[in-house]
């Protein structure tokens, strides 16, 4: 394993450790107000720039996410985004690869008019596996890689219900650090588009009002 992989798991463990914190943190300190996640998945598309002559590399696959409202207006959440593609018909000689990218990190949300549309920027990093035969025709000793990865983008999501949107487009740079034996970084357009269910916890302040009407006896 090398220096930067090591490096890379590092952080993403710290990430997951400060993941645990901040949700443990949210229930002690929102107990008044709904704390907020979503889950979201869905397609997304990758354009890959690979010095290997003319390469028409796209690649496409689907992504997972999660976030968690870490502020109490709802303005930054924390992310998880784990993503798998693929790609043939890669160059002149049809090669092939799959990609895996597992990533963290920080979303700052804006809402649009009426809270019908959100829009976000987001700054993740993690780790990135890829295999196939295009590691293979650049590097003939190298089936399998690993690197560091960094994601930076935005998109915009529309609300249908109150627990559901759709992430109509998240465009985001994708970087990732794989040595070609040319170059030691890749430049990535990342697409994607899903859907987005939206959770939350029971307002306490509702919920004691509830509990005291209960209390109060009815008067026939």
């Amino acid at each position: 394993m090398t220096r930067s992989i090591r490096i890379a798991f590092c952080v993403f463990l710290a990430t997951v450790n400060v993941y645990g914190q901040v949700t443990a943190s949210i229930f002690r300190t929102y107990a008044n107000d709904p704390a907020r996640g979503e889950l979201a998945a869905g397609y997304n598309h990758i354009q890959r720039y690979e010095d290997i002559g003319d390469c028409n590399c796209i690649m496409s696959g689907g992504f997972v996410s999660a976030a968690l409202r870490v502020t109490h207006r709802g303005t930054i959440d924390f992310v998880g985004d784990f993503a798998m593609d693929y790609g043939s018909g890669m160059g002149t000689n049809n090669l092939d690869m799959t990609l895996l990218t597992y990533l963290a990190g920080v979303r700052l949300n804006l809402r649009g008019p009426q809270r019908k549309a959100r829009i976000f920027a987001e700054g993740l990093f993690g780790g990135a596996h890829a295999s196939g035969t295009l590691l293979t025709g650049i590097r003939g000793d190298v089936c399998s890689a690993d690197a560091t990865a960094l994601k930076a983008g935005g998109g915009i999501d529309l609300r249908l219900s109150r627990r559901i949107s759709w992430r109509l487009v998240d465009a985001s740079y994708l970087r990732t650090d794989f040595n070609n034996g040319k170059y030691s970084y890749q430049g990535n357009l990342r697409l994607d588009t899903g859907v987005v269910l939206h959770f939350g916890f029971p307002h306490a302040k509702v919920v004691a009002q509830d509990s005291a009407q209960d209390r109060t006896p009815s008067h026939l």
